[in-house]
């Protein structure tokens, strides 16, 4: 297995388009089996929870889009920190989020694994800028 940041930029794309077209085999494949997926109003999603979710709803993602991302190597742990946008549905609300995020991949015997994710909303306004 490649330890390049192209690789990992290639299965973070992977993971962003398994979200949109709700493919859970592929996500079942990148996601580590101790994933915590943090969502942008802090509920937290085990692996298991998460693929349920993508599979059965109620988290529909239309749009997934990563922005700025930069990814950084140490060893076999690589960091990636970027600007999401996400748009979708959540039971019957409308979802739309532009977001920043942080997630790690680890190298496993299995290959590079998804670990965690943790969002934090953009507001559209901030009183601190």
């Amino acid at each position: 297995m490649s330890y390049s940041i192209d690789t990992i930029d290639d299965l973070e794309q992977q993971r962003f388009d398994a979200m949109t077209s709700g493919d859970a085999e592929t996500l079942d494949a990148l996601l580590s089996e101790t994933l915590t997926y943090t969502h942008s109003h802090g509920g937290t999603d085990t692996k298991m929870v998460f693929l349920d979710n993508v599979r059965n709803g109620p988290v529909r993602y239309r749009v997934a889009e990563r922005l700025d991302t930069e990814i950084r190597l140490v060893g076999e742990t690589a960091g990636v920190a970027g600007r999401a946008k996400l748009a979708g549905s959540f039971k019957d609300l409308s979802i739309d989020r532009d977001l920043r995020y942080t997630a790690v991949w680890i190298y496993a015997d299995v290959g590079w694994q998804f670990e965690p994710w943790q969002p934090t909303h953009i507001a559209s306004h901030s009183r601190w800028t």
